[in-house]
């Protein structure tokens, strides 16, 4: 295993060097900015932060390059990104003065693992694939400590269970285009419970697309293939109400309440 300060400094260096390289558009943000027949967990989100970000204080953990920082602003929430990298804060800070929302936004450089804020000072906390860059313990205490008492977070990563998926993953490791840290730390359920220790409610856990990433796997065009994208989604929904299909689940949602002391 990574020492604790070369994995950071090889998950900056990764993800800097990702934010130059990257063919990046500023104008698409959250759920549009993804390929249209993987978005569905974004979309949940999205439907979920409407709900209950009103008007409150928003940690975006992990922002990266502020793709899903911004519409939490659009329910009038105030929101603040961190992240390790500085090259990703600099399109964070771009796409917001690009949505004039740089009143509304700060992006700040930090490590998820020791977050600069004092403690019970967000209302909300979003995380984006994140927790497969972090040591999740580490990460799930932060959370729980900068988290109100009355607060919420809600968490959309990957699972790390399909075993066609995870060779995926890897041979994106060989090509340079993951790290090390998010292949072998790929979200499992135990990580999903593991948060039991630091906050007292898991409040809901859905899981996302099986069958719909072999479609994704060939195509962005849902003009020609939302119907079958529709037919594949209905056939997940039922496949995951079995618990074995579950663990082959593309993408988890969960959302955690009432951070223990």
């Amino acid at each position: 295993m990574e020492s604790l300060n070369l994995r950071k400094k090889n998950e900056e260096k990764h993800y800097d060097s990702k934010a130059l390289k990257e063919d990046f558009f500023i104008s698409e943000n959250g759920s549009d900015s993804m390929n249209p027949f993987l978005s569905s967990p974004y979309v949940y989100a999205e439907q979920w932060i409407m709900g209950n970000c009103q008007n409150k204080k928003v940690l975006d953990f992990g922002c990266g390059q502020g793709t899903f920082s911004v519409f939490p602003t659009q329910s009038g929430a105030e929101v603040v990104g961190v992240d390790i990298s500085s090259k990703s804060l600099e399109f964070s800070k771009e796409r917001a003065r690009r949505g004039n929302l740089l009143e509304k936004t700060n992006f700040i450089k930090g490590d998820c693992e020791d977050l600069p804020f004092e403690e019970r000072s967000f209302d909300i906390i979003l995380s984006y694939g994140t927790l497969s860059c972090l040591d999740v313990k580490r990460a799930y205490l932060e959370m729980s400590r900068v988290l109100k008492a009355d607060g919420k977070v809600i968490i959309v990563d990957t699972l790390g269970y399909n075993p066609i998926l995870n060779l995926n993953r890897w041979i994106k490791y060989k090509r340079g285009l993951r790290t090390r840290q998010t292949v072998e730390n790929i979200l499992k359920m135990g990580d999903v419970y593991l948060a039991n220790r630091y906050f007292e409610k898991i409040e809901s856990i859905k899981f996302f697309d099986f069958t719909t990433v072999f479609l994704a796997s060939l195509t962005r065009n849902k003009n020609w293939w939302g119907w079958l994208f529709r037919a594949l989604k209905k056939i997940d929904d039922a496949l995951f109400e079995l618990s074995f299909f579950r663990y082959l689940a593309f993408k988890v949602v969960f959302v955690l309440s009432k951070p223990r002391k």
